[in-house]
């Protein structure tokens, strides 16, 4: 799992309250006991930006909305330099749209399939060897999770339907 846009606040939040700070409330977030807080602050901030998992079929790489460059190995070493903008690539994408349209216009280099998701969709999307998986969980009208299986010699994705109930 990476590192995400939402994932990003609740750390710095985590942070905020082990500094004794007064960070912005995040009323559901004091439900759980501060002697806790170390524990989760510890295991957001392990969380990676981009991962890549290595298969027998060749690489896949996994950030949570974009890459700040179209060849994955620079991708990485940017994303390590923790810059702030560069940061926000990875958890929100470009600025603009039309930096977001030259961006997916060209495949990653250096992996099998970007993996992905920020932007929800209705059916799981595939452009070149961007595969966007978030189809929903949590919004209301979509609620759906889909998944990649990457150890196959095809790459295929698994979606489900979410109860609420």
């Amino acid at each position: 799992m990476t590192l995400g846009n939402h994932e990003r606040p609740i750390r710095d939040w985590f942070r905020a309250k082990l500094l004794r700070g007064r960070p912005r409330s995040l009323p559901w977030l004091q439900k759980i006991p501060s002697d806790h807080y170390q524990r989760w602050f510890d295991a957001l901030d392990a969380m990676p930006l981009a991962l890549t998992i290595e298969t027998r079929h060749d690489s896949v790489g996994v950030i949570h909305a974009q890459v700040p460059d179209p060849g994955w190995d620079r991708a990485l070493e940017l994303l390590s330099t923790g810059s702030p903008g560069i940061a926000d690539i990875a958890l929100l994408g470009f600025e603009t749209e039309d930096e977001e349209a030259r961006a997916r216009a060209q495949p990653v280099e250096g992996l099998r399939a970007l993996v992905h998701g920020h932007w929800p969709v209705r059916e799981v999307e595939t452009t070149l060897n961007r595969w966007n998986i978030d189809t929903g969980a949590g919004h209301a009208t979509l609620n759906r999770l889909s998944l990649v299986v990457v150890n196959e010699p095809e790459l295929r994705t698994w979606t489900f339907d979410i109860d609420e109930s």
